[in-house]
């Protein structure tokens, strides 16, 4: 009877809501004050370009700062929307893994993910902050297609060429994603 009252009352979105309050609140010092990196000012004033992060390596670095805010950066906003997807990551990891599906050990799971100190490192510089969170949720649903089972063959590898290959803008995500993926076939195939 349990069991049946935790699946009717279960929902990823409520996961997700927990958890992105929970870190909004965490990181609601670094919203309000913005901090600016020693790269941010000239952003700040002059927006971004999709050019601006070839000669990095970075090919997507601003793809999603021009798509969702003309190149421009917005203080909070930039910073709300990463945190909106760098949340839906860890949750939708969980769900991959077909871990068993509990509230609470969604959220804790999501939130040592999410609060953890090292996510500090990847908040430094705002005016890549949408798109450093964004590949987050693109690296994990990139394992997530990779996992599926389809009809289509070709459609998934598709599917998968095209997640990693848009990650390679951040390559700490897209070393990530290979590593648990490497690390994934090699446990199921033994």
């Amino acid at each position: 009877m349990q069991n049946n009252a935790n699946a009717h009352n279960f929902s990823y979105l409520k996961c997700f809501g927990i958890t992105f309050a929970i870190t909004f609140i965490v990181f609601s010092f670094y919203l309000i004050t913005f901090f600016t990196g020693n790269h941010d000012i000239s952003y700040l004033k002059f927006g971004t370009k999709l050019t601006q992060g070839v000669w990095e390596g970075r090919l997507t670095q601003f793809v999603i700062q021009l798509l969702f805010f003309n190149g421009h950066l917005l203080p909070i906003l930039s910073v709300l929307i990463g945190l909106i997807f760098f949340n839906l990551a860890p949750i939708i990891l969980y769900k991959t893994w077909n871990l068993p599906k509990n509230t609470i050990n969604i959220v804790l799971f999501s939130l040592l993910l999410t609060t953890n100190p090292l996510a500090l490192s990847q908040l430094y510089y705002v005016h890549q902050i949408t798109s450093i969170l964004m590949w987050h949720l693109f690296c994990t649903l990139g394992l997530y297609f990779s996992l599926l089972k389809t009809s289509s063959k070709n459609h998934h590898n598709i599917i998968i060429i095209k997640q990693i290959l848009t990650n390679f803008h951040y390559h700490q995500n897209i070393l990530n994603l290979l590593k648990n993926r490497i690390t994934y076939d090699k446990k199921t195939f033994k």
